[in-house]
């Protein structure tokens, strides 16, 4: 007896259970999953009932974490935490930021979206109701926040196929035998990684200018100090030991501070801010901004040593500070450790 392939895993609700039970352990997204299928349980003609059963296996598999339900929960919370009145990290996090219309990214975002949904809306086959409102919801979710640019690559892509397929589907798929069949599943699958790829081709060159452009920056060297402060990962390295132990950072540096002075030297808060209380991120924005009482989260936190860019407001008060001196310093950064 011959067993097939996928086993136990070709009943669709297995696969969907197993994918969002491991989605759920891994990043709290799986809420846009869920939304999605949700929508498309509401507003696809054909078999809603079987969408519906879709939508309850995602669900239990979502609640297969140690939080159990509650984890549909807390990615809320997160958000409400990070991004409501009370200051919060997600606040100076550049992915969380809204995006900027007006930007060269954002009139790409805004000319991928309308070649998608134009195209859709106007090619001889018509876009499902359910796809145009979850790409919809994605181009607001990118609007709020740039970190959702890519999902909204993701979910216009089939209007994006759809509308190629019209275009150049027939053609290619004469001149492209092997492609044939992989089209006409796809409806402009191939079409569409094809443009993307050539897209990718023509705005970034192999040294990255034009992406670069794009962001602000003349060169890959003048990101580096954003995240990593190459002077000073070497001279905690070099310190060992003698390394400041209790270590207020640039929140930016923290990953790298944490692997080239640990286990000596311990980072107030890193890039992963969801792993801090509210209260260590609130007292973080004070002091980095040096908002009303930063000098209470100085006397209250004694830190060993502080690190910033010499260019940051903070680290120029302190440098002129009777209770502060420069330990080190170069042109990305400065350390700088309290006056015995």
């Amino acid at each position: 007896m011959i067993e097939e392939p996928l086993g136990w895993l070709r009943y669709r609700k297995r696969r969907i259970f197993l994918l969002f039970a491991l989605w759920a352990n891994l990043h709290g997204s799986v809420l846009l999953g869920l939304g999605t299928l949700a929508v498309y349980a509401a507003l696809e003609g054909s078999g809603p009932r079987w969408r519906l059963r879709d939508l309850g296996v995602a669900l239990l598999g979502t609640c297969m974490t140690p939080r159990g339900p509650d984890g549909l929960v807390e990615p809320l919370r997160y958000i409400g935490r990070g991004l409501g009145q009370d200051p919060g990290l997600l606040k100076i996090v550049t992915e969380w930021q809204a995006l900027d219309w007006t930007s060269s990214l954002g009139l790409l975002v805004a000319l991928y979206l309308l070649a998608a949904l134009g195209g859709a809306i106007l090619g001889a086959q018509r876009p499902k109701a359910a796809a145009l409102v979850v790409a919809l919801g994605f181009g607001v979710a990118a609007s709020l926040q740039v970190r959702h640019i890519p999902l909204l690559v993701l979910a216009a892509a089939p209007l994006a196929g759809l509308a190629l397929s019209d275009l150049a589907g027939a053609s290619l798929g004469r001149r492209l035998k092997g492609l044939k069949r992989l089209h006409d599943q796809a409806r402009g699958g191939p079409e569409l990684l094809g443009l993307a790829l050539l897209l990718s081709l023509c705005m970034v060159r192999s040294d990255g200018r034009t992406y670069l452009g794009l962001i602000g920056e003349e060169s890959l060297e003048s990101l580096s100090s954003r995240a990593y402060p190459e002077g000073l990962v070497q001279e905690l390295q070099r310190r060992g030991r003698a390394a400041p132990p209790r270590l207020i950072a640039s929140f930016n540096w923290g990953g790298a501070l944490i692997w080239a002075g640990g286990p000596y030297s311990k980072v107030f808060v890193d890039q992963r801010v969801d792993c801090y209380p509210t209260p260590v991120a609130e007292d973080y924005i004070t002091l980095r901004w040096m908002k009303p009482g930063w000098e209470g989260v100085l006397a209250h936190w004694k830190p060993d040593a502080l690190a910033f860019a010499p260019t940051e407001p903070l680290a120029q008060a302190l440098r002129d500070s009777e209770s502060w001196k420069v330990s080190w310093e170069d042109e990305e950064a400065v350390l700088l450790v309290p006056t015995p």
